[in-house]
């Protein structure tokens, strides 16, 4: 029976969703999943399901980030049990992600799944405490996909994201009998625990200790930021939000104030006025304030923002070689050693680097003082790019900006070459602490290397994998990078392409029409902020101006292009105003798609900093309130943009205008691309 099945992401607003939340709804008395969070997964595209004769007969959710691929649920009708349909489902996800680290999971266990992870080759990493039900206990489950770099022990650290809880939530927590403890209670799920590490502030502590109210059952990690941290930050709350009237508005400041003083992922509270507040506070200092149900409902896009935020890159600029031979070399280099390393030798790495810039190139990340904050030095021998050095500042590593730094250097590092290339990352110590990062951006790991296979141009799918496997071996390296994936066709599965397509990116591989593609209107002035900023600079051209763009980003529209994933082309629609509009200007992946009121897409896609939340508005209507929101990814601006002109051509439409998103047939994408591209 399991051999007939097929496999499809679960589509928003359809009959398939209502029928996998009804499969869900059967399992309640194992885990409870709000209803608003599970038709939030749907709509993100988290949801793969499983189809027996066009009916959905299981349901897998699941999310990835930074090369880990998180199962949250997986639910099987039970009048389906014991018929081998939850294995093919993992086996299914496994497939869509070979080319992440792991996937991972809780599970209680005491539930009946657990027996089921046991038994299809999940490794038990470790047994805790379980927060949801006093006395149980939880099993974290590992299947590993690819190898995770073992030459550094910073997987071990417990690198979750910090998420305090406010007084009244902490209260809920404690006592059944409160209004919102139903509500509160979805932060103790083990998947929660899992991603997340929920803490107290000091100032609640300090409460606790006095007695003055009901103690939790459970440890919670504390928050206790230095005395002149508190101030500083305290200062700058009372500010922005005034002092308050009276001692519960003193306490909810203080507690804030902890939070964001000791730079914490998002502040959970159920305060009117704080919440009334929330987006004056995250502009002013990057931490979201959420209620425990937006949070729970808005937790992947509240992670993205963990590991991204515009902001972060105000403040700095990327340089090329700038450190002339014969000046002294600056101090911040320091800033780049770590634990049994010395300055002096990567001085004289450096030094050498730069004496012989026909074979090195190095990028620097400076601030505004011209400090180091992070660098990648690199040499390209023919169709090979050794990188040496991968490091960002040790104070910013862990941190958002340090994050935000080095997806932007990634990126950078994999477009600076127009032929194929082998790309690996010798620095151990580097990669480790980049590795999700660069698993952001095609990268995989061997050994104990990081490398990449970057492939310009149209391909074959055979071509692909002979070109790639020859540059690999070439240059004495695994070919294991292509994980999952072999030299026989892939199947009609677009993700398959997709994910290929990523890891040989910019490669453009020929799907059969396998993989959608549209091409997609967009205003001068949003192509300029969003990947083109050099977008009419006629006589100034900044060939670098796109350094610090990140290729990973959102457009919102009023139109409903019927594609859920798929290729992008964007054209630039006409503007006198800017030279080189009405020209299809750069391509992307769709990852995925978001329909939904303004205010929620704002504060979901917030962290790539080029919308405010007024230019949404304007784009929603009494008759259509919602806003559709698309993420995209490996953005590739055309180094000869295409007229729309040759685009008619090619088409074989001559009154296309490109008012509206556009189905295109795949060759026709290709040879668009393939002009553009050169």
């Amino acid at each position: 029976m399991a051999d007939s099945l097929e496999f499809h992401i679960i589509g928003a607003n359809t009959p398939d969703e209502d029928a996998a939340f009804a499969i869900q709804e059967q399992h309640r008395k194992f885990f409870f999943i709000p209803e608003p969070s599970f038709r939030k997964a749907v709509s993100k595209g988290l949801v793969l399901g499983a189809f027996l004769d066009g009916q959905v007969v299981a349901y897998l959710w699941f999310s990835r980030r930074e090369g880990i691929v998180r199962v949250r649920y997986l639910s099987v009708d039970p009048g389906r049990a014991r018929e081998g349909i939850g294995r093919k489902l993992v086996d299914e996800l496994k497939r869509r992600h070979s080319d992440a680290f792991r996937i991972q999971l809780s599970c209680r266990t005491d539930y009946p799944g657990w027996k089921f992870w046991k038994g299809i080759g999940f490794h038990a990493l470790r047994n805790r405490p379980g927060r949801a039900k006093a006395g149980s206990e939880v099993t974290d489950f590992v299947h590993e996909l690819t190898p995770l770099p073992l030459f550094s022990d910073l997987t071990n650290q417990d690198e979750r994201p910090k998420i305090a809880i406010d007084a009244n939530v902490y209260f809920d927590l404690c006592d059944q009998n409160r209004q919102h403890h139903l509500e509160s209670s979805g932060l103790l799920a083990e998947w929660v625990d899992t991603e997340f590490e929920l803490c107290i502030t000091a100032a609640l502590a300090e409460d606790i200790a006095r007695g003055e109210h009901l103690v939790s059952e459970y440890e919670w990690p504390l928050l206790k930021a230095s005395p002149e941290a508190f101030d500083c930050i305290r200062q700058q709350v009372v500010l922005q939000l005034g002092p308050g009237t009276n001692a519960q508005d003193i306490s909810d400041r203080n507690h804030l104030s902890h939070a964001i003083a000791e730079n914490v992922h998002t502040f959970v509270t159920r305060d009117g006025f704080l919440l009334k507040n929330a987006d004056k506070i995250y502009d002013q200092f990057g931490t979201s304030v959420l209620r425990p149900v937006d949070f729970i409902v808005n937790v992947d896009g509240a992670a993205n923002q963990f590991t991204f935020d515009r902001r972060d890159l105000s403040s700095v600029r990327l340089s090329i070689a700038q450190i002339e031979q014969s000046a002294p070399v600056p101090p911040s280099l320091a800033t780049l050693i770590r634990q049994n390393e010395k300055v002096s030798v990567l001085q004289a790495k450096l030094r050498g680097w730069l004496a012989n810039p026909d074979r090195f190139e190095v990028l620097s990340v400076l601030d505004e003082d011209g400090m180091h904050q992070a660098m990648c030095g690199f040499e390209k021998t023919e169709s090979n790019v050794h990188v040496h050095l991968f490091r960002v500042s040790v104070q910013l590593r862990g941190q958002r900006k340090g994050r935000t730094i080095l997806r932007c250097l990634a990126a950078q590092l994999r477009s600076r070459f127009s032929d194929p290339v082998f790309i690996q990352i010798l620095d151990k110590t580097g990669a480790a602490e980049a590795k999700g990062a660069l698993s952001e951006f095609g990268f995989s790991f061997c050994d104990e290397t990081a490398c990449k296979v970057s492939l310009p141009g149209v391909w074959d799918i055979q071509d692909a994998f002979d070109a790639a496997n020859e540059l690999a071996s070439t240059n004495d390296g695994s070919t294991s990078w292509l994980g999952g994936y072999n030299s026989s066709p892939l199947s009609s599965d677009p993700f398959s392409y997709l994910e290929l397509e990523h890891q040989l990116w910019p490669a453009k591989i020929r799907s059969g029409d396998s993989v959608p593609c549209v091409a997609i209107p967009i205003r001068p002035v949003w192509a300029r902020a969003l990947f083109d900023p050099n977008l009419g600079q006629v006589e100034f051209w900044d060939e670098d101006a796109h350094l610090l763009l990140n290729p990973t980003n959102a457009y919102y529209t009023a139109s409903r292009p019927n594609i859920e994933y798929g290729r992008i082309l964007w054209y630039v629609s006409s503007d006198e105003n800017y030279p080189g509009s009405k020209h299809a200007r750069a391509t992307s992946q769709l990852t995925r798609r978001v329909i939904g009121p303004p205010l929620q897409l704002y504060r979901e896609f917030r962290h790539f900093g080029v919308y405010q939340l007024t230019e949404i508005q304007k784009l929603a209507t009494p008759n259509r309130p919602d806003v559709l929101a698309m993420e995209f990814r490996d953005t590739e601006v055309l180094g000869k943009p295409v007229s729309l002109s040759t685009i008619r051509k090619i088409l074989e439409t001559p009154n296309e205008a490109f008012q509206w998103p556009t189905r295109i047939e795949e060759f026709k994408f290709l040879e668009i691309y393939r002009q553009g591209a050169g």
